[in-house]
């Protein structure tokens, strides 16, 4: 899947990625909650969570990398654009060979070492371009190809602090996962999606852009409340901020009207948003050097 991520530059390659790839992190975040539940050891947790990282919301943020570009490091306009002509280019030339090679005994020796020769060269001029990011783009060399999934010890010891907690959703195909993680404790739960969960979710953002009345949206908040808070504690939390990571169609909820006790979540919470924890350290990070 990274390698998906960095070689797939136009949109059309990132809705493959997003199909392809949501459908098996789903998956390998449900095998790893089961060897953890198994009792296999707080590894598996571990790599629930950075399964659920490594999908959040693939498209934005690859779109979000793409836009910050020129704001994050004044990165030029035709470097960027050469770049994903390069990776459009070397991928046609490997997919060209591979489709040589399937002919099997048929295939054109000279036409494979052709494409071959062409994706190297190729290869090399992308490389080329990386060396001039981590030269002279440092900072978004970093974020579009060094970022790597947060581990848990670091979201509760240096990125939460004292009375904050992480609130994060992955979306799959079937399944939604959860993990709710404070400086003490990291709690994790999931369900099926409800065939009408998009809908709802749809519904309730219309509602709310038609400025119909707060009354109207109690049946649909409070329903999914139910679904999205399944899992919350039942004693009083220790955290007084919600920093939310929605994930998937989950980004089009405003999760301050969820029901929470009777109340809406933003009375009990303060709540803020973001793409990722690891986004979210790195650009703290970013902001504590200036």
């Amino acid at each position: 899947i990274d390698e998906w991520r960095i070689g797939f530059q136009n949109e059309s390659s990132k809705l493959i990625l997003i199909r392809e790839g949501q459908g098996i992190l789903e998956n390998a975040i449900s095998v790893a909650l089961q060897l953890y539940r198994t009792g296999k050891g707080d590894a598996y947790l571990e790599q629930a969570f950075q399964y659920a990282e490594k999908g959040q919301s693939i498209l934005l943020l690859e779109n979000l990398r793409a836009a910050d570009a020129r704001q994050f490091a004044g990165i030029p306009d035709e470097l960027l654009a050469r770049e994903a002509s390069l990776r459009d280019s070397l991928n046609m030339f490997k997919k060209l060979r591979y489709d040589e090679e399937r002919k099997g005994a048929a295939a054109d020796a000279a036409l494979q070492r052709q494409y071959a020769d062409e994706a190297i060269r190729l290869k090399a001029a992308c490389e080329a371009i990386l060396a001039q990011y981590q030269e002279n783009y440092p900072d978004f060399y970093q974020l579009k190809y060094l970022l790597q999934p947060i581990e848990l010890s670091r979201v509760q010891q240096q990125l939460l602090k004292k009375g904050q907690a992480l609130l994060e959703y992955f979306v799959g195909d079937q399944t939604l996962f959860c993990f709710l993680i404070d400086q003490k404790q990291v709690k994790v739960w999931e369900q099926p999606i409800a065939k009408d969960f998009v809908r709802r979710i749809d519904s309730l953002r219309k509602m709310i852009a038609a400025e119909r009345p707060i009354s109207e949206l109690d049946g649909l908040r409070k329903s999914l409340s139910e679904q999205l808070l399944l899992g919350w504690p039942a004693e009083t939390p220790d955290f007084q901020e919600l920093i939310i990571v929605p994930g998937g169609i989950l980004g089009y909820l405003p999760f301050e009207l969820l029901d929470h006790k009777g109340d809406y979540l933003l009375e009990h919470f303060t709540i803020s948003y973001n793409y990722s924890a690891s986004l979210l350290e790195l650009l703290l990070e970013k902001s504590d050097r200036k």
